[in-house]
């Protein structure tokens, strides 16, 4: 089968999506952003569970640096590899795991700050932070 690589739009062609140029300059931009990503969260971590007293303000950092790097290293890395691809070569289970993941953090990161508008006091607390000293 061939592929059609243009759009018709009220008689007019137009170019196709995947230029050379952004096949390159978006994955690149996204490699730094992963980079960078990774460094920072990874030494959020590092910090607060190496030198930290472990209070629930900086438990709730770390779970959130956590989820960050999660989402950094799954999300953003397969979408930086689709997208230098014009069509999806990952597999038909890569492509259904990458889109529950999309839609995990999308309402992990919608609800857990409505959670923690109840969380208001110590003897409000559904896990101990201290455990993790």
């Amino acid at each position: 089968m061939e592929r059609n690589d243009t759009a018709v739009f009220n008689g007019t062609t137009l170019p196709p999506f995947f230029h050379e140029e952004y096949t390159i300059l978006i994955p690149s931009i996204w490699a730094v952003i992963i980079i960078v990503g990774c460094i920072g969260n990874g030494l959020v971590i590092y910090t607060l569970c190496k030198n930290g007293e472990m209070t629930p303000t900086n438990c709730y950092v770390v779970n959130l640096a956590a989820a960050d790097l999660t989402f950094i290293i799954v999300v953003v890395t397969i979408s930086a590899i689709a997208f230098g691809m014009p069509d999806w070569a990952l597999g038909d289970p890569m492509c259904k795991i990458s889109v529950y993941m999309i839609y995990c953090f999308g309402i992990v990161r919608a609800i857990f700050p409505l959670f923690l508008v109840l969380w208001d006091s110590e003897s409000d607390l559904p896990f101990d932070c201290s455990a993790l000293e």
